[in-house]
């Protein structure tokens, strides 16, 4: 029996997709290319689910919303023909009259708005809206990618003239019925080329040991309505988007680095989490309330970071001022804070994020290791804390909201990595090797620290992604029964929401909503929830996409050269090797080592027969870039000794690489190897879907934290 749902369309580059149920009840329905011609990754489709030999799948009936309105891509005229190729491949060709845009030339880059989508055997039109300039600065690629996730850097005008109607400052009728908060010493802390500030601290140790802990957040719901073309559009976006080369915002640069920023010295709106804790930090008391608030400081995480290392002195009377009497209580509360989650369980993975320096032409000069200190750590702790407290106090009253959840892990991956762990000398005991917890306690008992991160990723992909629902079942990896993002209104539209229904609870104080009037309300938020889920997903992908375009250009130039290396995950078909010194990860395919291999997946390992030692999670390896494909955003390595005679030089590396890979490619006769026992083996399957589709799922890696 079919069944109709709807859901987000995520294409694959392979040609096939996958749909994202709505409803988040189920999995993920594939959907086979023949049945996305004309639908654009993002588009949101109505679909009937039939099962075929064994296996559910989407036929598509509907297109109910396009997920996006403008690409990037490169101009061309030939005959009289005007077209623009989008740099996202499932676009391709859009034909243009330039005419109705900007005057362009041929071979420059462009943004084009789509006035109709591809439909039927038709391709889409287009109208040119900027001419961005030629060809090679790595901004326009990425501005390419965040268009083909459905972002963009510019707002529609009715958006921009409603941000433009709001005023500079707050006025005095904003003022009223909310609490004075402007002599409390907030500050911000944030990095040094933040714009937009979200939060603003205070901490102050109260007689008897306990603490006083203010958090006070933009009040953005004051300025953006609900149902507004700024509402809508804020929605639509779900997130902030974050690149090296730029931020494109949720809301218009008015609003998120002018009016709703808490910068320092000027009058803001706020909704404040104001906390007791007692001296062994567990709350005592929390209100929630409305205030106007004047940031005295704006700091940065380096300095925060070098004062509690005792690197440097604060300068400046307000800095001086904070450090000595608030910083000490600040810390200590947020160590204590800190130690209490991870009592409860709390789940704390140190993994390391690349942080990408730019030079000149906005071209990759360093991909380092981000640092983190106990400057981010205070601040999240604080963040952390303010986010449990608003969750409780929804919770307690049977309030409806919307939470952050994330599900209990699947006992049967925490064990299949437990049996991983064990192989690298981790001690755990096999009543406890499907708990969370105990498995960061015995990887923080681990003294190899390649191993340890090697095996970090691995404990990572065992868990749930987190999500937003208006069911609360908790928050597994913050060991935190109750949770909500509050903290952060210009950037996340949850948080946004939730500060809404805290003023509708307010307004509506007493008053009893009747059942039908409760089941519309979960049923709007079960809709936000869902497509801030999505866009989050998206944002994720869009900025891995783009730390893979940056590592990729970053390596090119690198063709050739050997670096050491940490196998960081194990495939039927290769490893994939980060680079120990430049935060870079490339995949060393099995062919290149031998011509025959096995794949033992519960150890994650490659065997190769007599001669050659297995290569594993947590390998150290030699290797050489031996190829770079920036456009697929992948980086060839092969093992430093394979590479054999081949001529030295770019060149001569990549003939030598290119032909083993023919040979390899000849040997097999169009063969694939099995799951395990990788010998080649027949297959009539296709050999480009499966492949790219667990490549894709191997490399897959964290970004910023999204708790």
């Amino acid at each position: 029996m079919s069944k109709t749902i709807e859901g987000v369309v995520r294409r694959h580059r392979a040609g096939f997709g996958f749909l994202l149920v709505d409803t988040g009840d189920r999995d993920d329905v594939y959907l086979p290319p023949e049945e996305l011609e004309g639908i654009l990754d993002g588009d949101r489709v109505r679909i009937t689910v039939e099962r075929r030999g064994g296996r559910e799948r989407g036929r598509v009936e509907e297109v109910v919303a396009r997920g996006r309105e403008r690409v990037v891509g490169t101009y061309h005229e030939e005959r009289g023909a005007t077209w623009v190729d989008a740099e996202d491949p499932a676009l391709g060709m859009l034909q243009v009259r330039p005419k109705d845009g900007p005057p362009v030339k041929p071979g420059e880059i462009v943004t084009a708005r789509i006035v109709s989508f591809p439909k039927e055997g038709r391709g889409a039109w287009g109208v040119i809206e900027r001419v961005l300039g030629v060809a090679g600065d790595p901004a326009q690629k990425v501005l390419g990618i965040a268009y083909a996730a459905g972002f963009s850097d510019a707002f529609p005008a009715e958006v921009e003239a409603e941000a433009a109607r709001l005023p500079d400052s707050v006025r005095l009728e904003d003022l009223a019925g909310r609490r004075d908060l402007r002599e409390l010493p907030l500050v911000t802390i944030d990095g040094i080329d933040a714009r937009d500030f979200d939060d603003a601290v205070y901490v102050e140790r109260l007689p008897g040991g306990g603490f006083r802990l203010v958090v006070a957040i933009a009040d953005v719901a004051h300025y953006v309505i609900k149902g507004s073309a700024l509402d809508q559009e804020a929605r639509h976006r779900g997130t902030s988007v974050y690149f090296p080369t730029t931020v494109l915002p949720m809301l218009p640069e008015h609003l998120s680095n002018g009016l709703c920023s808490l910068n320092p010295g000027v009058d803001r709106l706020a909704m404040v989490a104001d906390l007791i804790f007692d001296r062994d930090a567990r709350t005592v008391n929390t209100e929630l309330y409305e205030a106007v608030i004047r940031s005295h400081h704006r700091l940065t995480y380096a300095e925060v970071g070098a004062w509690i290392a005792g690197e440097e002195e604060a300068t400046g009377h307000e800095a001086q001022a904070w450090r000595e009497h608030h910083l000490p209580p600040a810390l200590e509360l947020a160590r204590a804070l800190s130690g209490r989650r991870k009592v409860r369980g709390a789940l704390d993975l140190d993994l390391p994020e690349p942080e990408i320096v730019l030079g000149r032409g906005n071209r990759p000069r360093q991909i380092v290791r981000r640092t983190r200190t106990w400057a981010h750590r205070l601040v999240e702790e604080f963040m952390l804390a303010a986010n449990e407290a608003v969750a409780w106090f929804f919770a307690s009253r049977g309030l409806p909201t919307i939470y952050r959840v994330h599900d209990d892990p699947d006992e049967a991956k925490l064990s299949a990595f437990a049996e991983v762990a064990r192989a690298h000398g981790l001690k755990i005991d096999p009543k406890t090797q499907d708990d969370a917890a105990s498995l960061i306690v015995a990887l923080e008992r681990l003294e190899d620290r390649r191993a340890r991160r090697a095996l970090d990723f691995l404990f990572l992909r065992a868990l749930q992604r987190a999500v937003y629902t208006p069911q609360n079942i908790g928050h597994y990896g913050l060991g935190a029964t109750h949770y909500l993002h509050f903290t952060s209104p210009i950037r996340r539209y949850p948080d946004l929401a939730v500060h809404r229904r805290l003023k509708n609870h307010w307004r509506d104080a007493g008053k009893v909503h009747d059942e039908k009037a409760l089941a519309r309300l979960g049923d709007a938020l079960a809709r936000i929830a869902h497509q801030s889920s999505e866009r989050e997903r998206a944002a994720l992908e869009a900025e891995r996409e783009s730390d893979a375009y940056f590592a990729a250009l970053y390596m090119e130039p690198r063709i050739g050269q050997t670096f050491a290396g940490t196998v960081t995950a194990v495939t039927e078909f290769g490893a994939f090797v980060r680079l120990d010194d430049h935060h870079v990860e490339g995949l060393v395919r099995a062919e290149t080592i031998a011509p025959r291999w096995s794949f033992d997946e519960l150890r994650h390992k490659l065997s190769f027969g007599k001669g050659r030692e297995p290569l594993g999670l947590a390998s150290e390896v030699e290797v050489v870039c031996v190829g770079v494909r920036v456009d697929e955003r992948k980086i060839d390595l092969q093992l430093a000794d394979t590479v054999g005679a081949a001529p030295v030089g770019r060149r001569g590396r990549q003939a030598a690489f290119d032909d083993s890979l023919r040979e390899a490619k000849a040997r097999r006769g169009g063969r694939s190897k099995k799951k395990t026992g990788g010998s080649p083996a027949p297959s009539g399957r296709k050999k480009k879907a499966r492949p790219g589709k667990k490549e894709r799922a191997a490399k897959q890696k964290p970004s910023k934290k999204r708790r």
